[in-house]
This record gives C-alpha cells, sequence and structure tokens, in this order.
C-alpha cells in the first residue's frame, strides 16, 4: 500500500484549489507511485486528505480524476485517445486510489466530480493494520453494480461461479456474474488475481458504510 499525503504538499495551506495546483500535484504523485511500484500486481494508493478543510472541483479533476484514470488506463478500460483528451500526462499504473481522512467538504466534492462521469471511488473510515476495514462510497454506480459490490464486500473474495452457488435466489447465470465483476474491475472498485483457470475478485474494503449518498 502507498500513501499520499497532499497536506505535504500544501504546505501551510488548508485547501487544495485550482487546476494548476492539482497538476503539480499530480506529477508529483506519479513520480512517487513510479518509484514505488515493483511489479504489475494491484496495489492500493491511500490519498490521505488529513488537514485539507476542502478541495475544489478543478483541483479534483487534474489530481484525483487523473489518477484514477491512469489506474483505468492500465486496465485498458480507458482508451488512449480518452486518456489524451483526459490528460495527455496520463500513465498506465497498476494502482486502486483510495481516499482516506476527506472531511465532509471533500467527499462532498469527489462525489461531484466522479458522479457527474458515472464513476466511483472509495473514501476509507476505518483502516486495520494496513486495511481498510470500512468506506463510503462516492460517485455514481449502477445499482445492480452496486449490489454487487456489495456482495463482494461481504464475502471478501469470490469469483463468477461462487456468487453464482451462493446467491441462487437472484437468478443470475456465471457469465453474469462475470461481467459485473469485470465491471467492477474496471471501475477500480475491486482487486482481481488469476488462480488457475478461475479469476478471483477481491474486496477493498470489509464494509461499505452509509454516508455521502451515492447516485444510482
Amino acid at each position: 500500500m502507498i500513501k499520499i499525503v497532499i497536506s505535504d504538499m500544501l504546505g501551510s495551506r488548508a485547501y487544495a484549489a485550482g487546476a494548476l495546483l492539482g497538476t503539480k500535484h499530480f506529477d508529483l504523485a506519479k513520480n512517487k507511485i513510479r518509484d514505488s511500484i515493483e511489479s504489475s500486481d494491484e496495489i492500493s494508493v491511500l490519498l490521505d486528505f488529513d488537514k485539507v478543510e476542502f478541495a475544489t472541483p478543478s483541483y479534483l479533476k487534474t489530481m484525483l480524476l487523473s489518477l484514477y484514470n491512469c489506474s483505468r488506463l492500465f486496465t485498458q478500460s480507458l482508451t488512449y485517445e480518452e486518456a489524451k483528451e483526459a490528460n495527455s500526462e496520463l500513465e498506465p499504473f497498476p494502482l486502486i486510489p483510495i481516499l482516506e481522512n476527506a472531511s465532509e467538504d471533500v467527499e462532498d466534492a469527489v462525489n461531484e466530480v466522479f458522479g457527474r462521469r458515472g464513476v466511483a471511488i472509495f473514501s476509507a473510515v476505518r483502516i486495520d493494520e494496513g486495511k481498510v476495514a470500512s468506506a463510503r462510497l462516492l460517485g455514481k454506480l449502477d445499482p445492480a453494480i452496486k449490489d454487487t459490490l456489495q456482495f463482494c464486500s461481504e464475502y471478501g473474495e469470490t469469483t463468477a461461479g461462487d456468487l453464482a452457488k451462493n446467491l441462487p435466489a437472484v437468478g443470475i447465470r456465471p457469465s453474469g456474474w462475470s461481467n459485473r465483476l469485470a465491471e467492477l474491475h474496471r471501475l477500480r472498485l475491486l482487486s482481481r488475481r488469476k488462480a488457475g483457470r478461475s479469476l478471483v475478485y477481491t474486496s477493498l474494503t470489509e464494509e461499505i458504510i452509509d454516508g455521502v449518498n451515492i447516485s444510482c
């Protein structure tokens, strides 16, 4: 797990504002991530907003959303053409960004920026021994995809076959679950590894708690 402390880059300021500052912090974050990644295995990146009272949409778009798009570029769910339109400096990183210590104002702003684009991100509420124990979901998700994410948080690790076996009343075939899990992985809300012929998906948090209302 990699931690990026926003206040260390802000200095004495308690707010993160503007696209220029967001781009500068994005470059600094990229350098740290690049130096820390040792393999192609997916790794969580905690973006610590402690002591940051608020962040503007323009800052969040050029910093946080750009890091998020780097992770989507890695999973090939964001085309290079889309990436260049969003930010020409994007690089494919095997990261999964998660917020930490975000104030209500920061979460509200993130909820708006991500929700407008139909994507979502976790904001950690409690971290135990280096793992996210509980988190809020910010942004926008299709209701069916959101339900699948909730199932995954309850099981911890799962496959499409496991969900079809454990949830027969839902009436979804393994292929249907496979599509939903793949979409959650593309949205960077689940990590994934290969085990034999199966794809195993792992929840990023043990519990998804109520907080900022995610749009559906």
